[in-house]
């Protein structure tokens, strides 16, 4: 039988390991917002065909067609889309940073149970494009939620 020291002590120690885990899906989360911003995933590609003309004597076939010229270019979604990407980047480290507001062991536990319930719809509705990105923030909120003291 532990004495209601050892207890608080222990819940203490899974407290911090939730705010441990908390704060590194924050940073993961910010990580995230910095390689979807600044990452080349955006690719561009032009083609141009360019006719030479050619003085064709009668009775010569032109074997040659135009010269096509292919170019293609990576782009980050900040130089394509703007500032705004950074700002729509940034929600999953504000959804991971609001159950750090919370003061009441039991409040933050269910503020990081709701937060990664906003984490795996963004990442399952975001899947086909930016969603994967989501999923490291996401392991560490579901981690923080399960160290964090019941009510």
């Amino acid at each position: 039988m532990t004495s209601p020291a050892v207890g608080a002590q222990m819940a203490g120690q899974v407290s911090r390991a939730g705010d441990r885990w908390n704060l590194a899906a924050i940073a993961a989360a910010f990580a995230f917002a910095l390689a979807i911003s600044l990452l080349p995933l955006v690719s561009e590609s032009s083609d141009s065909a360019q006719f030479e003309p050619e003085s064709i004597a009668e009775g010569e076939s032109v074997g040659a067609g135009p010269e096509v010229v292919s170019e293609s270019t990576r782009r980050s979604l900040l130089e394509t889309e703007g500032a705004r990407i950074v700002a729509i980047a940034l929600v999953p480290a504000l959804v991971a940073a609001v159950p750090m507001l919370c003061r009441p062991a039991g409040v933050r536990r269910k503020a990081r149970l709701v937060a990664s319930l906003v984490l795996g719809v963004v990442a399952v509705l975001g899947a086909a494009s930016v969603g994967l990105f989501v999923v490291p923030t996401l392991i560490m909120m579901v981690v923080a939620t399960s160290r964090s003291p019941g009510d």
